[in-house]
């Protein structure tokens, strides 16, 4: 179920209208000339939320009213408005320019207001910290039964906008063919397990280089906004790339960039072989409770084997992130194989 959907279904479907109204005007006027900012970038974030959403939360409304979900849906199609301009900081103009001109936008002044602070929300959090939002902001006719937490709202923003890095925002747009955003195929939110995946094909090491640094900065966008989100029942807490076939050959997830530089070398010269990476983990499938195609958990030991080197501080430290119990010897067995590999 898309959040749209949710106002269409709604008795007064006025809210439903009015949005549509706004978007068309998004896609024929307001975001026309920006890019890869433009108005295909928006509706990827709208899809982007629907997926972040569970339906169950996307319907109750002690988490999202059909004001808070117009609010939402407006921001995300205005929220690089002040691209147009070049004054100050982007998410910072976009503030301004709703502010000042609410009804161009077919907004009421408060409905303006509150809209100005979601999309200021997506700036970096050095220029405009979330808690700058508004987390009791009323408005009687839109929230008819309590008020607004423009946090939480802003929060969703932020992240989304983030995670909207996926190949198609490379489609047609100039200078954007070379980015990294070419090899990355999806973006799958995994609710049940707090986990977002970041899905690519990397073609070489400096792919493996870039998604590394990607995927590290969108982590810190999660962290800025994982406070506010928890309060719409939404536990994400975990950015993590999933590894993909490079060629024959199968790396394990989110290891470190030397890593990475390192085994691709060891990989051209091992091409007779051609060997999966993947093969490097089977010692996983000792671990106790653990199923052998838990991607959860190679992960785990990925991050243990490439950056621990201490066997008593990687058993410590794998006991404190895997939600499972296991076995210390048998923990001891599989690192030191994998080192044995490596080395």
């Amino acid at each position: 179920m898309q959040l749209r959907d949710i106002l269409k279904r709604s008795e007064n479907q006025l809210l439903y209208h009015r949005l549509m109204t706004i978007i068309d005007e998004s896609a024929s006027s307001y975001l026309r000339g920006l890019g890869k900012n433009d108005f295909y970038h928006s509706k990827e974030i709208e899809k982007i939320l629907n997926r972040l959403i569970p339906n169950n939360i996307k319907t109750n409304e002690d988490y999202f009213t059909h004001g808070e979900i117009f609010l939402l849906l407006i921001a995300v199609y205005l929220h690089d408005i002040g691209r147009k301009t070049t004054e100050c900081y982007h998410a910072l103009e976009s503030y301004n320019e709703i502010r000042n001109n609410y009804v161009a936008y077919k907004l009421t002044k408060f409905e303006g207001d509150a809209v100005a602070q979601i999309c200021a929300a997506h700036a970096r959090e050095s220029d405009y910290p979330i808690s700058s939002c508004d987390s009791n902001y009323g408005i009687s006719e839109l929230c008819p039964s309590r008020p607004m937490n423009l946090q939480i709202l802003g929060a969703l923003l932020r992240l989304a906008d983030e995670l909207d890095n996926a190949y198609p925002r490379t489609k047609g747009i100039l200078g954007q063919d070379q980015h990294v955003r070419k090899v990355i195929r999806d973006i799958n939110p995994r609710f049940e397990h707090g986990i977002i995946e970041i899905q690519s094909s990397p073609e070489s090491s400096d792919d493996y280089k870039h998604l590394d640094e990607l995927v590290k900065f969108t982590q810190t966008r999660l962290d800025e906004t994982i406070s506010y989100i928890k309060l719409a029942g939404l536990n994400y807490y975990l950015i993590r790339h999933v590894p993909s076939k490079l060629g024959n050959i199968e790396f394990p997830a989110y290891i470190s960039e030397n890593k990475q530089h390192q085994l691709w070398n060891q990989i051209q010269q091992l091409n007779e072989q051609q060997r999966p990476l993947k093969e490097w983990l089977a010692p996983l499938h000792m671990l106790t409770e653990i199923d052998p195609d838990d991607d959860d958990a190679i992960y785990m030991l990925g991050i243990i084997y490439t950056e621990v080197d201490d066997m008593e501080n990687a058993i410590k430290y794998l006991k404190k992130i895997v939600r499972y119990s296991i076995n210390d010897e048998l923990v001891k067995k599989a690192i030191e194989k994998l080192q044995n590999i490596i080395n």
